[in-house]
């Protein structure tokens, strides 16, 4: 089964349990994001580029560390060490915005297949289904960092 097949909601049920600061974290970023679309009306058009559309293992902190590793390995030398930008001039990926689109099923999309007439190549031969969905889990955990200690704003 791919990643984007299956598409669905993020449910977190009896059988998965969330760690206290885990926790906190979604509930600021779901805060942040609220009271950023009620006070900005022009973000309201673009809520859902933080939707996660696919299931990320955000719970999973092995994962997300996983996720790390590999981030640090492939990605950051253009995108920075932890996403914000910099490297070989390619976009910050923990700042709130995606010139591509950043619903999760899009970031997967671009991982895996690259975006034409950018820099951005293709991963699909290096990277296995489960590593980018790790490197997707570990640029949301550090966005929802970076909102929670006010960084970035929405």
């Amino acid at each position: 089964m791919t990643a984007i097949s299956r598409l669905a909601p993020i449910v977190v049920g009896p059988e998965q349990q969330l760690s206290r600061p885990l926790l906190s974290k979604c509930f600021a970023v779901a805060i942040a994001l609220s009271l950023a679309t009620v006070f900005n009306p022009a973000l309201s058009q673009d809520a859902n580029r933080f939707e996660n559309d696919i299931i990320l293992p955000l719970s999973d902190s092995d994962a997300v560390a996983a996720g790390g590793e590999r981030f640090g390995a492939l990605c950051s030398v253009c995108h920075g060490a932890k996403g914000r930008g910099g490297g070989k001039g390619a976009p910050c990926l923990t700042c709130g915005r995606f010139r591509h689109g950043g619903k999760a099923s899009e970031l997967y999309a671009h991982i895996s297949g690259g975006i034409k007439g950018t820099v951005m190549g293709s991963f699909s031969t290096t990277l296995d289904e489960t590593e980018i969905l790790n490197i997707i889990a570990f640029i949301r955990m550090h966005t929802a960092e970076r909102l929670a200690a006010g960084e970035i704003a929405y």
